[in-house]
Parts: C-alpha cells; structure tokens; sequence
C-alpha cells in the first residue's frame, strides 16, 4: 500500500484482507433469477408510485403533464411490462437495476418530475 494513502494511528493489521475468489475476470454470480428481479423491480416501482401518492386513474389527475405522459392508462401491468422486455431486450439484468436507480434520483432531483401509472411505463 502506498504510503500516501496511509493514515497516522490505524492499525492495518486489524482489517482482514479481502482477496478475490476464483478468477477474478469472472463476474459474481447473480444472487436472483431474470424472473426474481422483474417481480422485485416491478414491486419496487409499484411502491414508488404508491409512496409518491401518484397512482393516478385520469389524466385529469395529474399535477404537471411532461411529454413522458400517455394520455390514458396502459392496458398492461409493469410486471407484465417488465417480463415481455426482459424477455424481447438484450439489455443485462444490471440495467433494471441501474434504470430503477435512474427513476428514483429522477423523481427526487427533477422539479415537476413524478414517476407516475401515465409515465412509469415510458
């Protein structure tokens, strides 16, 4: 370790050293199945869309419209979304990982944005 990176008064020899398993140009193994992680996603959006009070069922309803919108509710679920595009998508299983992240940063840091049922499948 370089000693630039060194703190004055800790003992290293107190934190274990961590090294990697196996081949370390393998990827960890997922802890979920595809499957598992659409229904966790798609409970997870539900959930925010239920904590954010914007499980709206008319248009009307809606505070501020953005061009993400639809103009009527979508006939399929987000559970239902979700496993026709993990099933239809090439994209890894860690992009709905990164896209739900995404939302939830979205919804919190832009001014008018709110994940909502008229969005959430956009």
């Amino acid at each position: 370790m370089p000693s630039d990176f060194l703190q004055p008064n800790v003992d290293y020899n107190l934190f274990p050293r961590v090294e990697p398993q196996g081949n370390s140009k393998q990827p960890p193994q997922p802890n979920l199945t595809r499957q598992q992680l659409v229904e966790t996603v798609s409970s997870l959006l539900e959930e925010m869309i239920q904590g954010r009070l914007a499980n709206y069922l008319t248009a009307d309803e809606i505070p501020t419209k953005t061009p993400f919108h639809a103009q009527k509710l979508p006939p399929i679920s987000i559970k239902a979304y979700l496993e026709r595009f993990a099933n239809f998508s090439k994209c890894s299983d860690d992009a709905f990982v990164y896209a739900l992240i995404y939302l939830d940063k979205a919804g919190d840091l832009c001014e008018g944005f709110t994940l909502d049922s008229f969005n959430v499948l956009r």
